[in-house]
């Protein structure tokens, strides 16, 4: 699969050079260095603070943080239909190291606070190439390549995102676009990712393991076509073809019992994933949103069958200081069946996770149904308002309550009540001029008798959770 991956990617660079037609890339925001190269960034300091996220009285774990995201870019118009880019992002929070004590998961563990940066203790790995492509526009008038380190973000970021809103920064992938646009109603795009590659890695002794394949490859075919009566038209299909030897972030529900009695734990993992994205609008005033996939696949084994429904209805109330309120319904199908062989929990490929900024946050779109009320306007003098409830269940008593790295934060109970908890977001923020905006949010979570029950279950003594950002971006 390696093999033909690179094959895959060659072939479609060299009909694209060869083809002596150039593409230009979208035009940074930056400032000009040369008729060829502009420079731009962005810097966003955030103060945040996490109280009670553990779900548990008996250990404190409040948090005060700041931390720090800062991204250069260089963008170059190479020819008239060739251009690139390259953009580097340093993660800190200030005051300590980065990296944290092993076994602690989640978007915004505790780190491990070993030092500052005045004791002259280097935290250089922070610095990462978060985009490096290169991008060929127009060839035969109708094709597009990209090609390179990338964000990817497709639809409402339920399937492809790069979850920009994170602490640390975004999700960014090794890969090729083709974008292939036969009208001007329709344009389709082929992604291939290699989303890990680690064939014969060496040993502790200095050996190549052989056979140990620990490779990842996605590939997906993304539509985008304009239809009558709607604002959007996006199927898809992703094929993910994942080695068993990957890290188990990977790999769907590694901890499951099941996967062990099965035999399924040393094998490979392939998922197909069939999706339709829609939207409209309708009388004036309303607008609409719908969204399901379809998985199907296996883990060894294991057969996975599984589902994910979103729709959303939203009115316009062009009042004076609320502009708009919408309703939401989400399904990530759970495991019906604890002790067979059929997998029916719901397995996210790469989304941004929730609209919400709380501990809720923390789970994965998985066996999880939400309702959502979202509204929204503006207060005084530019500064814009939000406030989101969310109300979360389970969909399957006989499945978990799962973690976004795929790890199970609590066990699952039939005995457990379905309803999980309420979040409330609420969200100021103010555009201090065309590139700088200062966001304050605050995030409460209730947790309800199910998350209550489970907890208790664990030994833990449940309790309420709070978040709350300062946050200011500058983009440059």
């Amino acid at each position: 699969m390696k093999k033909f991956f690179s094959f895959f990617a060659a072939v479609l660079l060299s009909v694209s050079v060869t083809s002596g037609v150039m593409a230009q890339d979208d035009e940074s925001v930056g400032a000009r260095l040369s008729e060829f190269v502009t420079i731009g960034g962005q810097m966003r300091p955030r103060y945040e603070i996490l109280n009670d996220f553990d779900m548990n009285q008996n250990i404190p774990d409040n948090n005060n943080m700041v931390y720090m995201r800062t991204r250069l870019n260089f963008d170059f118009d190479i020819t008239k239909n060739v251009s690139a880019r390259i953009e580097l992002q340093d993660n800190r929070r200030w005051g300590d190291f980065r990296d944290g004590p092993a076994g602690v998961t989640g978007p915004n563990a505790p780190r491990l606070v070993v030092g500052s940066n005045s004791s002259n203790l280097s935290d250089v790995g922070d610095i990462t190439l978060r985009e490096g492509y290169i991008y060929i526009t127009d060839i035969w008038n109708h094709w597009d390549v990209k090609a390179g380190r990338q964000a990817i973000i497709k639809g409402d970021e339920r399937v492809f995102g790069d979850l920009d809103w994170h602490s640390f920064g975004g999700i960014t992938h090794d890969a090729e676009i083709v974008t292939f646009r036969p009208t001007e109603n329709q344009s389709w795009d082929f992604i291939a990712i290699a989303v890990a590659e680690g064939d014969n890695l060496p040993t502790a002794g200095g050996n190549a393991t052989n056979n140990a394949d620990q490779d990842a490859y996605l590939y997906s075919i993304y539509g985008d076509i304009k239809v009558p009566f709607l604002t959007r038209f996006q199927p898809y299909v992703v094929y993910q073809d994942y080695d068993s030897g990957i890290a188990g972030i990977l790999i769907p529900q590694t901890v499951r019992a099941e996967n062990i009695a099965f035999g399924s734990n040393n094998d490979d993992y392939h998922a197909v994933t069939y999706g339709l994205l829609l939207s409209g609008e309708f009388a004036d005033r309303w607008d609409w949103n719908f969204e399901g996939n379809y998985q199907t696949g296996d883990f060894g084994v294991m057969s996975l069958s599984a589902h994910m429904i979103h729709g959303k209805l939203g009115f316009e109330t062009r009042l004076k200081h609320w502009d708009k309120i919408a309703v939401s319904y989400d399904i990530y199908s759970g495991d019906e069946n604890g002790t067979d062989a059929d997998m029916n929990t719901y397995q996210p490929i790469f989304p941004s996770f929730h609209e919400h900024i709380g501990r809720m946050a923390w789970f994965g779109m998985k066996n999880l149904n939400r309702w959502r009320v979202a509204l929204n306007g503006d207060l005084v003098k530019d500064w814009r308002w939000r406030f989101d409830w969310h109300h979360f269940l389970r969909d399957q008593g006989a499945d978990h309550f799962w973690e976004n790295d795929n790890s199970r934060w609590f066990g699952g109970g039939a005995n457990f009540s379905s309803t999980l908890a309420n979040e409330f977001d609420i969200e100021l923020s103010y555009p201090m001029n065309d590139n700088v905006k200062y966001v304050l949010s605050a995030s409460f979570f209730n947790a309800s008798d199910g998350m209550e029950q489970a907890a208790s279950a664990s030994g833990r003594q449940p309790e309420n959770a709070f978040n709350y950002i300062s946050q200011v971006t500058v983009d440059f």
